[in-house]
C-alpha cells in the first residue's frame, strides 16, 4: 500500500511472511518507492513507522541517510549505529535529552552518570538542580528504562506475557472472563479441527503457562480480542 501527497511518497503497508524473508522484498519495494519518488520530484520518501525490537522493520535503518522523528522536540535526527545502540539498550529514546543529559559521552562524570547515581553534588551540575524537582524526577525516570527494560526482557524470556504488563494487550484478568470463548475457539491441524476446550490437558493448565497451548491461546486471546476468538480458527502447520 503506497501514499502519496504533493510532497511525499509514503511507503504504507507490504505483506510479510518468514518463508519468504530471505528475498527482501521489503528492501525491494523500498527501492521501487524511492525511484518513484526520485523520477516524481518528491521532497520526501517516509518509510512509515520504525520499531527497533520489530524484526520486521529492521531492513529501515539500513538506508542511508535515514532519519528518526524525536519523540519530544518533534524534530528528525539521523539513524546512526550510535542511535541504534540506544534503542537497543531502553524502549523509549529521545536523542536530544541523551545529548542534554550527556553532551560529551567521553567526559566523567557526566550529567547523565550524576542522575544515575543520584550523588549530592551541588558545584558542578547547576543545570541539573535548577531542572526542579518534577523534571529533574522525569529524567531519572527516563534513565531508569534501561533497567526496567532488562526486567521485562527476562519475564518475556522465562514467564508469560501477562507477567510484562505490555501497554494495549489484556489483563490475566479480563482473558479468564473471556475463558469461555477461548475454551469455544477452534484449532486445526491438518484435517483435523476441535474446540481448545476439547483437549485433555486443556483443564489442568493455567493461562499463564506460557509453554501449554492453554497458555499460547492466552496470550493470543489477550492481543486479538474476543470478536477475532469468535469468528477465527487457529491453524497449526504451514
Amino acid at each position: 500500500m503506497l501514499d502519496q501527497t504533493p510532497w511525499c511518497v509514503i511507503g504504507g503497508l507490504l505483506l510479510y511472511h518468514s518463508s519468504v524473508s530471505d528475498f527482501d522484498f521489503g528492501k525491494v519495494s523500498a527501492l521501487q518507492e524511492i525511484n518513484l519518488a526520485l523520477s516524481g520530484g518528491y521532497q520526501y520518501y517516509y518509510m512509515g513507522y520504525y520499531i527497533h525490537s520489530c524484526i520486521k522493520m529492521r531492513y529501515k535503518a539500513t538506508f542511508h541517510p535515514t532519519s528518526i522523528l524525536d519523540p519530544e522536540t518533534l524534530t528528525f535526527s539521523p539513524i546512526t549505529p550510535h542511535l541504534l545502540s540506544l534503542l537497543s539498550q531502553r524502549p523509549y529514546i529521545s536523542l536530544s535529552r541523551e545529548l542534554r543529559l550527556r553532551p560529551n559521552p567521553t567526559a566523567s562524570p557526566s550529567p547523565l552518570e550524576y542522575l544515575q547515581a543520584n550523588r549530592p553534588y551541588t558545584s558542578n551540575f547547576q543545570t541539573e538542580l535548577g531542572l526542579g524537582k518534577e523534571k529533574f524526577l522525569d529524567d531519572l525516570d527516563y534513565i531508569a528504562q534501561e533497567e526496567r527494560g532488562a526486567k521485562v526482557k527476562e519475564a518475556a524470556s522465562e514467564g508469560s506475557l501477562f507477567d510484562i504488563g505490555m501497554p494495549g494487550v489484556m489483563s490475566k484478568e479480563q482473558v479468564t472472563e473471556i475463558l469461555p470463548e477461548i475454551e469455544n475457539w477452534k484449532i486445526k491441524s491438518g484435517a483435523v479441527e476441535v474446540k481448545l476446550g476439547d483437549l485433555s490437558d486443556f483443564a489442568t493448565t493455567q493461562i499463564t503457562d506460557a509453554y501449554s497451548l492453554k497458555g499460547v491461546a492466552a496470550e493470543l486471546a489477550a492481543c486479538v480480542g474476543v470478536d477475532v476468538i469468535r469468528g477465527s480458527v487457529i491453524v497449526f502447520g504451514r
